[in-house]
């Protein structure tokens, strides 16, 4: 499997989010709120609080239900929720 987090990313929403009637909404928002934050970075770096950091910077820019629960979260383990 690759270590890229572009390359779980896509995984994760061919596997997952393909039959999914908002697939394409979450899909959108995965790329832009963690493919380009995260670009070229194994997925071993990810950190807890690199997690907390996504959420942050989304609820500053207003947009706190983007923030609110993202689906990836509970899998990099921010328990917040």
């Amino acid at each position: 499997m690759a270590d890229r987090v572009e390359d779980l990313l896509e995984a994760f929403i061919a596997q997952r989010l393909s039959q999914n009637r908002s697939g394409g909404e979450i899909a959108r928002l995965l790329r832009r709120e963690v493919g380009k934050t995260w670009a070229g970075r194994s997925i071993h770096e990810i950190s807890k609080r690199d997690v907390v950091e996504v959420v942050a910077a989304i609820e500053q820019r207003g947009a706190p239900v983007a923030a609110n629960k993202p689906p990836w979260s509970r899998r990099f383990g921010d328990n917040r929720y």
